[in-house]
Protein backbone atom coordinates (compact mmCIF):
# COMPACT_ATOMS: atom_id res chain seq x y z
CA UNK A 1 0.00 0.00 0.00
CA UNK A 2 1.17 3.24 -0.91
CA UNK A 3 1.77 6.14 1.62
CA UNK A 4 0.45 9.62 1.36
CA UNK A 5 0.66 12.66 3.78
CA UNK A 6 -1.45 16.14 3.86
CA UNK A 7 0.68 18.87 5.67
CA UNK A 8 -1.91 21.25 7.45
CA UNK A 9 -0.65 24.72 8.88
CA UNK A 10 -2.40 27.68 10.31
CA UNK A 11 -1.04 30.88 10.62
CA UNK A 12 -2.21 34.56 12.03
CA UNK A 13 -0.73 37.57 10.05
CA UNK A 14 0.48 40.65 11.99
CA UNK A 15 -1.52 43.82 10.82
CA UNK A 16 0.66 45.43 7.65
CA UNK A 17 2.62 42.18 7.23
CA UNK A 18 0.69 40.25 4.44
CA UNK A 19 2.79 40.88 1.60
CA UNK A 20 6.14 39.89 3.47
CA UNK A 21 4.68 36.71 4.63
CA UNK A 22 3.38 35.72 0.92
CA UNK A 23 6.61 36.64 -0.55
CA UNK A 24 8.42 34.17 2.60
CA UNK A 25 6.06 31.56 1.79
CA UNK A 26 5.88 31.38 -2.24
CA UNK A 27 9.32 29.86 -2.96
CA UNK A 28 10.95 29.61 -6.64
CA UNK A 29 10.52 25.53 -5.85
CA UNK A 30 8.68 23.51 -4.10
CA UNK A 31 9.88 20.74 -1.94
CA UNK A 32 10.89 17.65 -2.99
CA UNK A 33 7.71 15.35 -3.49
CA UNK A 34 5.22 18.27 -2.72
CA UNK A 35 2.21 17.66 -5.68
CA UNK A 36 0.30 21.09 -4.89
CA UNK A 37 -0.75 23.13 -1.96
CA UNK A 38 -3.95 25.57 -1.61
CA UNK A 39 -3.88 28.50 1.02
CA UNK A 40 -7.49 29.10 2.33
CA UNK A 41 -8.07 32.77 4.32
CA UNK A 42 -10.12 33.98 6.94
CA UNK A 43 -12.78 36.71 5.74
CA UNK A 44 -10.74 39.12 7.65
CA UNK A 45 -7.24 38.27 5.47
CA UNK A 46 -5.71 37.94 8.92
CA UNK A 47 -5.42 34.12 9.31
CA UNK A 48 -4.37 31.64 6.48
CA UNK A 49 -4.78 27.71 6.32
CA UNK A 50 -2.19 25.86 4.21
CA UNK A 51 -2.97 22.67 3.18
CA UNK A 52 -0.48 20.54 1.10
CA UNK A 53 -2.10 16.72 0.37
CA UNK A 54 -0.43 13.89 -1.38
CA UNK A 55 3.37 14.33 -0.09
CA UNK A 56 5.04 10.91 -0.88
CA UNK A 57 6.87 10.35 2.47
CA UNK A 58 6.92 12.20 5.68
CA UNK A 59 10.90 12.31 6.25
CA UNK A 60 12.10 15.76 7.57
CA UNK A 61 13.06 18.42 4.78
CA UNK A 62 15.79 19.70 6.20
Amino acid sequence: MDEHFVWVTTRRIRSGALDDFEKAWRPATHPQGMHRAFAYWSEDRQEITGVSPAWRSCRPLG
